[in-house]
């Protein structure tokens, strides 16, 4: 998430953020890119998504991957044009550059790249062999999770998530802990395929607060509704959970909305929707 310089070398995590550029959901109508309104309370990398809802505009945090070479962050928007261009545009220049100026940064940015641009396979073992010449950094271990994540294996995800939050423990405002617990769902659906009809992801959290779950689904649900378009029940499971935990009303709307575009609500939940 860094931009261009000479000065120092580019290393930015994607996280699963990755897919934002790869398919807008047909649910956001219009979006806009403004600064933070409290930079002192965010990531500098952090820009405030503004998304059209039925009800009222939604304020919504999301790390978006500044343009290699220039200032401007790519913007997601529902233009005619295919974003998947910007990337094949840097995996162009990086095979195009001679070895000698293939830097960390650059590499890690060349892997960003591959991926955003939907090359999944082809962007691990460039991860791996960077982690063999540069261990221990964050950035590595943050997409070499995600990379194996969007291949389907999960075990190899876990592991690298764990180190990524090992190496930079605020990784992703802190949240990459629900991360995890979304990797041991998909685990746990792999082998018993209806494992949330009386099971939820979140079933085995216990030493967050209230408000620390409810910022980490809100922050790891943006980074996904990018690209699980629907039928997701992951994502179903999640949704609900952060429209009961929400105070916010927009929110909670916005979150409940979401919740038909990937399944069915169970029993229980709608007992629980129902006290309030």
């Amino acid at each position: 998430m860094r931009t261009k310089t000479s000065a120092a070398p580019r290393a930015f995590a994607v996280g699963l953020a990755l897919a934002s550029a790869l398919s807008a959901p047909a649910c956001i109508q219009t979006m806009r890119m403004v600064p933070p309104r409290d930079a002192g309370q965010l990531p500098a990398d952090l820009f405030k998504l503004h998304v059209d809802v039925d009800l009222a505009p939604l304020t919504i945090e999301v790390p978006l991957l500044r343009v290699l070479g220039g200032p401007k962050p790519i913007t997601l928007s529902q233009e005619k044009r295919d974003t998947r261009s910007d990337f094949n545009a840097i995996i162009r220049e990086f095979e195009a550059a001679p070895a000698a100026e293939r830097s960390y940064g650059a590499r890690i940015d060349y892997a960003a790249a591959l991926l955003f641009a939907g090359r999944f396979a082809d962007a691990v073992p460039v991860l791996l062999a960077i982690e063999r010449e540069h261990p221990g950094q964050y950035a590595t271990a943050s997409n070499l999770g995600t990379a194996y994540e969007l291949i389907g294996d999960l075990d190899s995800a876990k592991l690298w998530i764990a180190k990524g939050i090992e190496r930079n423990p605020g990784s992703h405002v802190g949240t990459e802990w629900l991360h995890l617990a979304i990797l041991e769902a998909k685990q746990k659906l792999k082998t018993d395929p209806n494992w949330l009809r009386s099971h939820t992801v979140l079933e085995g959290v216990k030493d967050r607060t209230r408000g620390e779950i409810a910022r980490a689904l809100e922050y790891q649900l943006n980074e996904r509704l990018y690209f699980i378009r629907r039928d997701d029940p992951v994502m179903c499971d999640l949704m609900f959970e952060a429209a009961v935990t929400t105070d916010d009303g927009v929110k909670r709307a916005y979150f409940l909305k979401q919740v038909s575009r990937f399944g069915n609500l169970r029993d229980a939940q709608l007992r629980k929707l129902a006290q309030g």
